[in-house]
């Protein structure tokens, strides 16, 4: 499993190099999909790219990338084992230069991610783990965290929610970080930040890589009812609200509970 993560993590970087040939360009083809969000020439050849590679390394292993027609749900139903890859998570991030996206590469199994690669090309930052022998970037392992008050709590820049932050004002001693992407996971298993909140709709490969990053620094992403993140298991490819915490302190569960009452 390290070999096939350490193949990840080139190919992750190599897709990374393609996209700041895009990110240093004057000029950029931004169009819009059905759903009404951007989608770039760069996503586009990074996901071509990462897809190419990604399907020599494991010709078996099927592929549900963003920016490719996703299978229908009896086609899914039928993997045990699939890769779930966001070839530019943040192009909001991307478009207006804050150097805050990624590119998200995870393999799921059972439902639940087991290895995943998280690179920032413009920050020169690579985080990935492997289920069960921890989260690492730059040759150091994550975690444990210990958060201290006033919390620091990641914000999206472009997708952030007023009432949610209200809510959470309740009843926590918190301090805002902005951040983009899914770079907020990184954040939070590094200990940066304590917890990042979502309340808006994501997809399912916004999620799973940062996702493990954030299980095996010994934080937990939980939906707010208490339940781990699952992935393929419905019609849609959309996540419920969820918590990602540096911690699996207790202080997170009755947080969501104070929150959903």
């Amino acid at each position: 499993m390290k070999d096939l993560c350490t193949s990840v993590q080139t190919i992750a970087e190599e897709a990374g190099d393609i996209l700041m040939s895009f990110y240093k360009k004057s000029t950029l083809e931004i169009e819009k999909k059905a759903d009404k969000t951007p989608v770039t020439e760069a996503d586009i050849a990074a996901s071509d790219y990462i897809i190419e590679r990604i399907s020599r390394l494991t010709p078996d292993i099927p592929i549900l990338c963003e920016e490719t027609p996703a299978p229908t749900l009896e086609e899914r139903q039928q993997w045990t084992k699939y890769w779930c890859i966001d070839p530019l998570d943040g192009t909001k991030e991307f478009i207006h230069q804050t150097g805050e996206f990624t590119i998200n590469i995870a393999l799921i199994e059972n439902h639940q991610p087991i290895l995943s690669v998280l690179h920032a090309p413009a920050l020169d930052e690579t985080f990935w783990a492997i289920k069960g022998e921890g989260a690492w970037s730059k040759n150091k392992q994550l975690g444990p965290n210990q958060p201290e008050v006033p919390y620091t709590c990641l914000v999206s820049r472009f997708h952030s929610s007023s009432r949610l932050m209200e809510m959470l004002n309740q009843h926590l001693n918190f301090e805002p970080f902005i951040c983009g992407s899914a770079l907020k996971f990184a954040r939070v298993a590094q200990g940066v930040g304590d917890l990042y909140v979502r309340g808006g709709p994501t997809s399912e490969w916004d999620t799973a890589a940062g996702q493990l990053i954030v299980e095996e620094s010994g934080g937990q992403v939980l939906d707010f009812h208490g339940k781990t993140l699952q992935y393929n298991t419905k019609k849609d490819l959309i996540n419920p609200s969820f918590i990602a915490s540096s911690t699996r302190d207790e202080l997170w569960t009755t947080l969501l509970k104070k929150c959903t009452t």
